[in-house]
């Protein structure tokens, strides 16, 4: 068939089947899913209706229709996606007076499956089933319109059943009046921001990952020799596809779809943030209101608390970065002068040079760093008592409405107040460990 259409007709097809291997597959898939220079026809066997999404295509031929209405929607619902948008065309040709005939007859006139979802399906397959196959090879004709009236009008009764069976109110609670239409705005705003791009960008150089152009809205990823960490989560060794673009995504299933909430984007962050690299730096500042030489000190430090994650305190003391920047007689410029303004202002400095100031200011810059935390420690203890309190405070509610509620419900158990007294008494002593962690040391030189 794909040659036939190529070098009869001109038309570019490609072909899917099991006797190919999954990348063969990835390629035959990606090159029918390219608008314009792609394959205007996928010619699949069954495996074509199991898992791949073509929500890019409408026009579904079926050369043959399969023994079981389930199967028949798999292959409708391989083009009737999220991201369809426009009207399935369904293509039945057969030939007349055959077996196949019948069975478009059964599908579309008994179990209306090609103008509607069938999901009593399975089980009119199963109540006629026996009675259906002998008669799609012969039987009279009014006894096979008796057998399609027969299960038209089961069907009838049980998809009526089914629409009884809803819960109307629930429908409409599940709604979610109007946040869903609210969500999918925000989706589409945060997709059409750069930041994420622009971060991994910068995530990907920073760990040696080499980034090149694979087409529009795309691009491969492979480790380079200068790959710093091998747990980076790549995702293969050899190079992955990746694009920030939603619909590319849909209907590329080869390629990595990136958001802030992705594997990928996830682990990286973490090895930052676990990391030992870039917690340490050097740089010069140009301001003419500092005289040439003086030091400033940026140190970053964490307010957390460890703790088992079923107290669920992050909650209460959810872990944040407090900053002190201090000059050289110990006082806190960091809320005169903000991070980002300060960054503006910063320029790099050699390795070289950066060690051998460091190296000449170490007796004056480690006072500094303890000076550090006793400035943050304050912030520290305030976020701590809050925590407290508000843990104190919700746990002693729901304490008093447990009691209330035991007073006429016996099945309020003791062992239930005990519990979240416990729990409250382990979180309040969790607490009270919550520590300060020193994150990052910024060392700035005025020049």
């Amino acid at each position: 068939l794909e040659d036939a259409l190529r070098v009869r007709k001109g038309i570019p097809a490609t072909v899917f089947h099991e006797g190919m291997s999954i990348l063969e597959r990835d390629r035959a898939a990606a090159y029918f899913a390219d608008e314009e220079f792609g394959a205007q026809v996928l010619i699949c066997s069954e495996i074509g209706s199991e898992g791949r999404n073509f929500q890019f295509a409408h026009h579904l031929v079926l050369f043959d229709l399969p023994a079981h209405p389930d199967l028949l929607e798999q292959r409708i619902g391989r083009l009737d996606r999220i991201g369809q948008k426009h009207r399935i065309q369904l293509h039945v040709p057969y030939l007349e007076n055959s077996p196949q005939e019948r069975l478009f007859q059964w599908y579309h006139q008994a179990l209306n499956a090609f103008l509607a979802t069938c999901p009593t399906g399975n089980a009119l397959q199963h109540q006629f089933g026996s009675r259906l196959l002998p008669m799609l090879e012969s039987g009279d004709d009014g006894e096979w319109q008796a057998l399609v009236d027969e299960a038209k009008t089961e069907r009838l009764r049980l998809e009526g059943e089914l629409h009884a069976g809803r819960d109307r109110l629930l429908e409409l609670n599940s709604g979610g009046a109007g946040e869903g239409e609210a969500l999918v705005e925000a989706i589409l705003e945060q997709d059409d921001q750069f930041a994420l791009p622009i971060y991994m960008e910068q995530l990907f150089d920073a760990f040696g990952i080499d980034s090149e152009d694979h087409s529009d809205n795309a691009l491969i990823l492979r480790p380079s020799e200068k790959m710093l960490d091998a747990s980076f989560p790549l995702g293969d060794d050899e190079g992955v596809t990746i694009t920030y673009d939603r619909d590319l995504a849909l209907a590329r299933e080869d390629m990595q779809f990136l958001t802030w909430e992705h594997p990928m984007v996830q682990g990286g962050m973490d090895l930052v943030r676990s990391g030992s690299m870039g917690n340490t730096g050097v740089a010069l500042i140009k301001n003419k209101a500092l005289k040439p030489g003086t030091v400033l000190l940026e140190l970053l430090y964490v307010s957390e608390v460890v703790a088992p994650r079923a107290l669920q305190l992050g909650r209460y003391l959810p872990p944040i970065a407090l900053r002190c920047l201090l000059d050289a007689n110990g006082n806190d410029l960091a809320a005169k002068v903000s991070f980002e303004k300060l960054n503006e202002q910063l320029e790099t400095v050699p390795r070289a040079s950066a060690n051998k100031f460091v190296q000449a200011q170490r007796d004056s810059l480690n006072p500094l760093i303890n000076a550090g935390e006793s400035k943050v420690a304050e912030r520290h203890a305030a976020r701590v008592d809050e925590a407290k309190r508000r843990l104190a405070a919700e746990t002693d509610e729901e304490l008093a409405r447990l009691i209330a509620l035991q007073a006429v419900n016996p099945s309020v158990r003791d062992s239930e107040l005990n519990a979240l007294r416990q729990q409250r008494e382990k979180g309040l002593a969790m607490l009270d460990k919550a520590a300060l962690r020193l994150e990052a040391i910024r060392v700035l030189v005025a020049g």
